[in-house]
């Protein structure tokens, strides 16, 4: 680790401080790079002409400053800057030639700690110029191979260079470019420099030579241009590139600096105009060169020229930032080698260079028959019996084709298996079921869909589909999202309700329980979200809880008063019968009775037979089928909640039965969806309250209302049954004889009949809902 003076190892750096950061690299690092790393505190220093741009950057913890002789002081006040705290790194982004001056004032103020890093295309001079004045085990250089053009540091390459990059000293640096999408390389700055020579000096030399070569000729350049083929149009649009006046002095730098005139040496004579200017080492010859050839170009041709060049670039740049983006992003991407098209391997890329790729190769197994053994859809291997593990490779970009997006998906689609899984959606009667194959046949990541059976029963259709589901996708996932969409596109209607001020509504409880979710819902529709709901342990005490005079108005409750799968609920309609006081219905809510089955996480569906089952005792009675072919113990409890409560608590493997789609606890997972004997039976519930609890009708709602009537058997009710016209009538019995009346008929409340009790005209529909369908269906 690299050491202070006095032997302190350096830490990860806290503070910034960026010298020419008004504009050129030193303002492009500052917006797309160092910014987005957390600092404690951040100075911006520039000239006092310069500064004022730097007060548009938005940051905290920015401070900006101006260089006044040797001191810094803040752009809105005379009191110096301090920049000598610990942990700070000092970016230098001045030119060469300023570098010398820069370093006259700025050691002074530093802690003994501080980092410098050196912005500059030439590293060698430069880091050994900064070196005079500070610790070299501390000084670094950055070099950026694009120009400030660019419009973020993805894909771009950045060199970090200098003995300390080994050290804590740069590591900050290479970790935050590669979490913006960039590449970095280190190495020293001596095989920089040697290395810089040919990719700067030498190729700009050579472009140099080629344009004045080019522009020489007595040829008129618009013809040439129009006759260029692919390889003159890559390397005009080049030598154009390094024309642009922005870049004249940075590449007049390069010339001066970095061996210039030994690579001229290594040109042939069409470069001895750019030999004979870099040979006098003056900047100040290669601009003229530049300019001279420059200006042998027409205006507009030149622009064109230009134009061409930065897509030409950007093709260039476009496989790498694209591949960085997916490594960052960590997204699937298939390689094969050009000329192998009928090879593909697929993977996470993790690492990208100027020149290569690496790649972690994830799927496994012959074309048609291949799963993945990391990402989505993981576990499939298993169950196909594929085994094995990623491995990585290496390739040269010029080398690879790489596969992405719809391309990438419809070879998918070729190269892995599809896992076969039937499964059994639950929908109203008046849905076909191709209705329920329209919605999921055109999911992502299913083919070949079709019905296998649908089953009319209890106001509901089961349909069951046989799907296959591509190898990259988690089979449980699929499913349980097919089952939500399904769900959500054909809804049931959940209720009517008069409207009311009520501010409690009452329910058997606990928690967690059908009549909860009933509750939930009429607190729905009675259009007061605000309304509380409360647990009652029995029927009686909700009847005395909305009929108690003290609570006059202001509690509704809710009773189960029929089923689909068993008809009339008499625990219910005696509780009615018996209850003293005066009740009405103001409305009916319905709510689908379906049961999963729910065991801890750590068990296994293996784990199941023999053990015991706990539940409330009519679900017990609902899920026999389910509870025979797993062998499994019915236990009672008092409700379906407290079967949660029991498993997640119990260390032996058991087994829950309660309400699909409940709030499980964290140590609880659906082993079996939908394991009731008649899954899909719908309750109706009655919205009751006393006489004052319900409002009248708006005047922009007109619903169906019906006179409703339970008695002890159906003879009490005979004589109202047959006196006037023709009605509409409905009668749900029990196997006592109790039953309940529905009636178009309007009958009095006065009307004396022993044994029957009057419940108002409430909002009511006929038993098996109608199906509500969306237009617009959700697809994933």
């Amino acid at each position: 680790m690299t050491t202070t003076g006095s032997g302190a190892p350096l830490a990860a750096p806290r503070h910034l401080v960026v010298v020419g950061a008004a504009a050129g690299m030193g303002r492009w690092l500052v917006d797309h790079l160092l910014l987005t790393r957390s600092w404690e505190r951040i100075v911006l220093v520039d000239t006092p002409e310069a500064v004022s741009s730097i007060s548009t950057i938005d940051h905290p913890s920015a401070v900006v400053a101006a260089i006044d002789h040797d001191r810094l002081r803040r752009i809105d006040a005379t009191n110096p800057v301090v920049i000598g705290g610990p942990s700070t790194v000092i970016l230098l982004a001045v030119p060469n030639d300023s570098i010398a001056t820069v370093m006259g004032w700025l050691p002074s103020l530093l802690a003994e700690d501080a980092q410098i890093c050196v912005v500059s295309p030439s590293q060698a001079s430069t880091i050994g110029e900064v070196a005079l004045q500070w610790a070299r085990s501390q000084v670094f250089g950055l070099h950026p191979l694009f120009d400030s053009s660019a419009r973020s540091p993805e894909g771009q390459t950045f060199l970090v260079v200098g003995e300390a990059v080994r050290d804590v000293t740069g590591a900050w640096l290479t970790e935050l470019i590669a979490a913006n999408g960039g590449i970095s390389d280190t190495g020293s700055e001596t095989d920089h420099d040697a290395i810089m020579a040919y990719v700067q000096t030498l190729s700009h030399q050579t472009l140099l030579a080629f344009a004045d070569a080019v522009t020489s000729s007595d040829l008129n350049l618009v013809n040439v241009w129009e006759a260029r083929t692919p390889v003159f149009e890559t390397l005009f649009g080049l030598a154009a590139r390094v024309l642009a006046e922005r870049q004249q002095g940075t590449i007049a730098g390069i010339q001066a600096s970095m061996s210039g005139d030994r690579m001229a040496e290594q040109l042939d004579r069409s470069v001895r105009r750019v030999r004979d200017a870099v040979a006098h080492g003056s900047p100040g010859d290669v601009e003229g060169l530049i300019e001279d050839v420059r200006d042998r170009f027409s205006g507009s041709l030149y622009e064109t020229v230009q134009a061409t060049a930065a897509s030409a670039v950007a093709a260039t740049q476009s496989k790498r930032a694209e591949l960085a983006d997916h490594r960052r992003a960590q997204r699937l991407v298939g390689v094969r080698r050009i000329g192998r098209a009928s090879m593909l391997n697929v993977g996470f890329i993790e690492d990208v260079t100027p020149v290569s790729v690496t790649l972690r190769k994830v799927m496994i197994g012959k074309k048609g028959a291949a799963t993945l053994l990391e990402g989505d859809g993981h576990q499939n291997s298993g169950r196909v019996g594929a085994h094995g593990s990623a491995t990585s490779t290496t390739y040269a970009l010029g080398h690879i084709d790489v596969v992405l997006g719809a391309e990438l998906d419809n070879e998918l689609d070729l190269w892995l298996t599809w896992i076969k899984r039937d499964v059994r959606f639950l929908v109203p009667e008046s849905i076909a079921g191709d209705g329920v194959l329209t919605i999921v046949g055109g999911e992502r990541g299913i083919r070949d869909a079709r019905v296998v059976s649908e089953v009319v029963r209890n106001g509901q259709r089961s349909v069951n589909i046989r799907i296959w589901i591509r190898a990259d996708h988690d089979v449980e996932t699929v499913v349980e999202r097919l089952r939500a969409l399904v769900q959500d596109t054909y809804r049931w209607p959940l209720g009517l309700s008069l409207p009311t001020n009520a501010t409690h509504v009452h329910y058997l409880g606990p928690p967690g329980t059908f009549s909860e979710s009933a509750a939930v819902q009429a607190r729905q529709h009675v259009g007061r979200h605000s309304i509380f709901t409360e647990p009652c342990p029995d029927f009686p005490e909700i009847l005395q809880a909305i009929g108690d005079p003290s609570n006059r108005g202001r509690s509704i409750g809710v009773l189960p008063i029929s089923s689909s799968a068993s008809g009339l609920v008499t625990r219910s309609v005696r509780a009615l019968l018996d209850h003293g006081g005066h009740v009405v219905a103001g409305g009916v809510v319905d709510v689908a009775v379906r049961i999963d089955a729910y065991i801890r996480t750590d068990h296994q569906l293996s784990d199941l037979r023999g053990a015991r089952v706990f539940s409330h005792p009519q679900a017990l009675g609902q899920c026999d089928a389910f509870i025979k072919r797993w062998g499994l113990i019915a236990t009672p409890c008092p409700s379906t909640a407290d079967a949660l409560v029991l498993v997640a608590q119990e260390s032996e493997p058991s087994v829950a039965l309660a309400a699909a789609g409940f709030d499980t606890p964290p140590t609880l997972k659906v082993a079996e969806r939908e394991v009731d004997d008649l899954s899909g039976s719908i309750t109706r519930f009655l919205i009751l309250g006393d006489r004052t609890a319900f409002g009248a009708i708006g005047a922009d709602w007109a619903p169906t209302l019906r006179t409703l009537w339970i008695a002890e058997s159906v003879s009490a009710l005979l004589p109202m049954m047959t006196s006037g016209g023709p009605a509409f009538d409905e009668i749900l019995t029990d196997a006592d004889g109790r039953c309940l009346w529905v009636t178009s008929r309007i009958n009095e409340e006065d009307v004396g009949i022993a044994g029957a009790r009057y419940l108002g005209r409430a909002p009511w529909s006929p038993r098996t809902p109608v199906v509500r369908v969306e237009a617009d269906v959700p697809r994933g």
